[in-house]
């Protein structure tokens, strides 16, 4: 039996300290995300669904005058009318809803994990397009939860994924800083051949350690060769 979507009752969620906690850390992150640079975004893995799906694509998979199309188009107006729910929320309980409509149960795992992506995005989460393409498993274990269990357990799938998306731009950052310090490196070398550590470090305005880390990366890449030993030892490129 679906629960009717047009009784607030239904989708009435009893509010914890967690709920809140997570919302206002993905709020958060949402107003955060314009400050992330397309440069940034482009070490993320981006997907197609939010460019496939639409909430109304879905009518054409169900019969005209059936229970199941009379019971999405309830779910899609109430969707369109209601104006108190933060929009985060209102995706997160429409995807719910979706589990209970005949003829979408059958894939409804991935059903609702695309449908929640696209929402997202299109409801201005621009950083919704970049979770993960096996999220759909996560959300098809959650199927038989309670709406509350089952909004906090989303919730805290959607913060997980920040805080992944984040790890890899703050990782990639790393690694391009990494490659712009050897690219400077190396055109140092080029241009002062047979240059010792120390020089390098003064260039470079780096101590010796880890001047000495990078040029044995560059060593290991046959990028460059040492010679010399003791403090008379250079190195030149290959």
């Amino acid at each position: 039996m679906s629960p009717n979507i047009l009784d607030s009752k239904n989708y009435a969620l009893n509010v914890s300290w967690r709920m809140i906690s997570l919302i206002s850390r993905i709020e958060r992150f949402d107003e955060l995300w314009p400050v992330v640079s397309k440069k940034e975004q482009a070490l993320l893995c981006k997907w197609s669904v939010p460019e496939k799906w639409n909430v109304y694509d879905l009518f054409a998979e169900l019969e005209t005058c059936s229970d199941s199309f009379t019971e999405y188009n309830a779910l899609v107006f109430w969707y369109e009318a209601e104006t108190d729910i933060l929009p985060l929320i209102k995706c997160l309980l429409f995807a719910w809803y979706l589990q209970f409509i005949a003829n979408i149960r059958d894939v409804r795992g991935c059903v609702n994990y695309n449908m929640m992506v696209q929402m997202l995005f299109n409801g201005g989460y621009g950083w919704a397009i970049y979770l993960p393409f096996d999220g759909s498993s996560r959300i098809c274990c959650m199927q038989d939860m309670e709406v509350n269990d089952w909004v906090l357990s989303v919730l805290s799938f959607l913060d997980d994924c920040q805080q992944e998306i984040m790890h890899k731009i703050d990782l990639g950052i790393l690694a391009w800083k990494q490659i712009a310090t050897e690219e400077l490196l190396l055109h140092i070398i080029e241009n002062n051949n047979g240059i010792k550590t120390t020089a390098i470090g003064r260039k470079l305005g780096t101590s010796i350690a880890t001047v000495k880390r990078m040029l044995n990366r560059l060593i290991e890449k046959s990028m460059i060769e040492r010679y010399g030993v003791g403090r008379g030892t250079r190195y030149r490129l290959i």
